[in-house]
């Protein structure tokens, strides 16, 4: 399983995730989790203001642009998207039920920033159901 977000890092997953269900046979359940909630934890959410369909789509798109060239070099791999409206650590951690290795990339943005932010990588590795690979964006 890999967390998708269209970044450097997460291209980086992306590689290492399609090596590793290749290498062992494994299909590949790619997560792109979308959540804009407030930062006040206390707001309400009122999900009729979200346009879930243009979320889906984009999170399609998504997933076209950065899986696409993979299904080349890996074809025997099968891959299934899931785009999730929820925080990304915890989608992660949900549909990581069954995986064999959960794969996310580290943006690295530092003790403060991953305070104010969060840090998937760092909740992935604590709370996932599996083993866990961090991978850093090639240099």
């Amino acid at each position: 399983m890999v967390g998708i977000d269209g970044s450097d890092t997460s291209s980086a997953a992306i590689d290492f995730a399609f090596e590793f269900a290749d290498r062992h046979g494994h299909d590949l359940v790619a997560v792109h989790a979308w959540s804009d909630l407030p930062l006040d934890a206390l707001a309400p959410v009122r999900t009729w203001d979200y346009a879930w369909q243009d979320i889906h789509d984009r999170g399609a798109q998504l997933f076209a642009e950065h899986v696409a060239g993979h299904r080349g070099k890996h074809p025997d791999v099968v891959v299934r998207q899931v785009i999730s409206p929820d925080r990304p650590a915890h989608a992660l951690i949900e549909h990581a039920q069954d995986a064999a290795l959960l794969v996310v990339g580290s943006h690295g943005r530092g003790a403060v920033k991953r305070a104010l932010l969060g840090s998937v990588s760092h909740s992935v590795a604590y709370h996932a159901p599996c083993p866990v690979a961090i991978v850093r964006p090639h240099e």
